[in-house]
């Protein structure tokens, strides 16, 4: 079995005309995949919170629709950020758009940050 390789474009601190024309190039690279990421917002701390953050699953719908051959996925969807069904409807939402090619993980989530800005439960 041959090697695979993707690629992460955060889409923090950048414009979205700039995000597609990465993803356009990334179309004709030798990338099999592109990812998006799940955060809500830019940094790590409250000092780093400015900026443009596009929301992951909203992004990939569009980059889905943009693209025809990279395979695609949010790396990694929070678990915390939605509840699992409307999760689950818009996982499958961009798999039809994207004509079957959504690869689709969860993890945890983590960022403290994000869950208060948003007002979202952390569990620990």
């Amino acid at each position: 079995m041959a090697a695979r390789f993707g690629v992460q474009t955060p889409q923090i601190l950048i414009e979205w005309p700039e995000l597609l024309r990465i993803w356009q190039y990334l179309e004709d690279s030798p990338f099999e995949s592109a990812w998006t990421m799940d955060h809500l917002v830019p940094g790590r701390t409250q000092g780093e919170a400015n900026g443009p953050c596009l929301e992951g699953w909203t992004l990939l719908a569009a980059l889905a629709q943009a693209t025809k051959r990279l395979r695609l996925g949010c790396l990694v969807t929070g678990l915390t950020y939605r509840h699992p069904v409307i999760l689950t409807k818009i996982a499958t939402t961009v798999d039809i758009i994207s004509n079957g090619r959504l690869e689709f993980g969860i993890g945890a989530a983590w960022h403290d940050l994000e869950h208060r800005a948003y007002g979202i439960s952390f569990m620990v």
